[in-house]
This record gives C-alpha cells, structure tokens and sequence, in this order.
C-alpha cells in the first residue's frame, strides 16, 4: 500500500508540472564565416543524443523534439573548423532561432606518391625518350612496325628520319656506312665480314 501512493503521487507531479517534459524546436542558418555564404549540407548535431539536421540549399537547419534545459550543438562541414554552440531553452520557450558561422580551415591529408612505368614499345614513349634525350635521335616504335609490311629489320629503319639501307647496311644521311654501328640491347654487335664494321640488317627479321 505504501509502494501504491509513492507512484501516486509521482504521476501527480508530472501532471502538474508539464514543462519539465516541453519539446522545443531549434532552427536557424549556418554560414561562412569569412564569406556569409550558406554552408549547403553542414551538419548539427545535438551532443548526447541522436538528435540532428543538416542545412538545406538556404543554409537554413530545424532540429525538433529537443528537451528543454541546457544543451550543446555542434556543427561541422567538410573543409571547415567544427564548433560547438552552448544553448538554453527555457521551459516556456517552444522554440529558438540562431544563427551559426563556421570559419575555413586547410585541408591535411599524407602524401600520396603514385608510380607509373611507360608501356615500351609504344610511339607515345619513342617520343618521350626522344624529347629527353641529350643528343638528336630517332627510333621507329614497335607499335609502328607491326603496321609496316617490312619483313626485316633493313626495310624498317629507312621509315626514321635521314636514314636509309644500301644492301642491308645502314647509312646515316652524309656518312658512309662504314661510319654505322649497330647495338642490340645496349651491346655493340659486329658483322659478318670482319672487314666491315657496319652490320647487314636483312639478317634481322622485323618480328
């Protein structure tokens, strides 16, 4: 019987007093700081509860249901410094407007290193090495000569710039062949005749 009046007179207090249970709303905008321009997307959150908004195209946010009292918002966006807004809502307030400035901040992030290595073979990177190079060269790509009907390695090389081939050796514009010298994978290779130190190219097969 004791037990039955506490609750009794528990339920009667709350009847009595309905502003201890108001639900208020808190609405407003949320702006740049620097600029006044509406922060389209920032977010609110009421601390301690699953309580939020996020602003509209306007900048402008409305939270409801917030209980009356003391109350910590905290509003952030992507790219600015969060802060936090203490407020209080009387009982006899049902709502409060407010406006919210949030201040740019730099973004960090680490060091990202991306690594590449050029396809060989292609006509994009026989240009490059081209362009790079400390001395005049040309190259015909490899890309290039599975497009050319050449059969060996002689008719290819007449395609590069002031370079032709007189019975499968190699003549540079203006020198004679015996000024020619050939290298395979960055190793000098000699000919068939030791009395020549140019190289018949007919004897390589452009594939």
């Amino acid at each position: 019987m004791k037990q039955l009046l506490i609750t009794f007179a528990a339920v009667v207090f709350l009847i009595m007093h309905p502003g201890s249970l108001t639900a208020a709303t808190v609405s407003g905008t949320i702006i740049d700081g620097m600029t006044g321009d509406a922060l389209i997307g920032a977010n609110l959150v009421v601390d301690g509860t699953n309580l939020g908004a996020a602003a509209d195209a306007d900048g402008r946010f409305v939270i409801r249901n917030i209980t009356s009292g003391k109350l910590s918002l905290r509003a952030s966006m992507l790219g600015y410094e969060s802060i936090t807004r203490e407020l209080v809502i009387s009982a006899e307030d049902d709502s409060l407007s407010i406006e919210v400035s949030l201040i740019e901040t730099p973004l960090q992030s680490k060091e990202v290193v991306i690594q590449g290595k050029a396809e060989k073979g292609s006509a994009a990177r026989e240009l490059e090495d081209r362009i790079a190079s400390v001395i005049i060269t040309d190259a015909v790509s490899a890309e290039n000569l599975r497009k050319t009907p050449d059969p060996d390695v002689a008719g290819a090389i007449r395609r590069a710039t002031g370079v032709s081939s007189m019975d499968g050796d190699p003549v540079i514009r203006g020198l004679d062949a015996r000024y020619s010298k050939v290298s395979l994978n960055n190793s000098f290779i000699s000919g068939t005749d030791p009395n020549r130190s140019a190289v018949s190219l007919d004897l390589f097969p452009r594939r």
